[in-house]
């Protein structure tokens, strides 16, 4: 403690300005050798999440599609109309179900996997 009363400004600005120094030197040695650590680990989890998502959005974006196609069939008196809305419905559900496949191979923790497997059994009427 002694030096610090002791010790003229000059000495006492210099020391405190070495301290920070060596503090902001740490923070950029960490922040440096950090990232690259880290970096392979974050790269594949934005792909999968990316590819998961992707693939999430094609399959809501499949069953919002049957909605109207369905109401063209409710609302059609004509057979050749209905059959060829069927046809438009079997390639959305064909969409669907790859879109639904490819999510459940890109899965690979328990509890995703659990997740998609609770998915195919509640819309197994749909979907199949």
């Amino acid at each position: 403690m002694k030096l610090a009363t002791d010790a003229r400004i000059a000495r006492r600005l210099r020391i405190g300005f070495g301290i920070t120094l060596c503090l902001m030197i740490a923070i950029v040695i960490t922040g440096i050798t950090y990232p690259s650590r880290a970096n392979p680990g974050f790269d594949r989890t934005v792909k999968v999440n990316n590819a998961d998502i992707k693939t999430g959005n094609s399959a809501r974006a499949a069953s919002a599609g049957i909605t109207y196609p369905i109401g063209r069939i409710l609302i059609a008196q004509d057979g050749a109309v209905s059959e060829e809305v069927r046809k438009g419905i079997n390639e959305i559900k064909a969409i669907q179900k790859k879109s639904i496949e490819a999510f459940e191979a890109l899965e690979n923790s328990r509890e995703g996997k659990q997740l998609v497997a609770k998915l195919i059994e509640e819309h197994s009427g749909i979907i199949y």
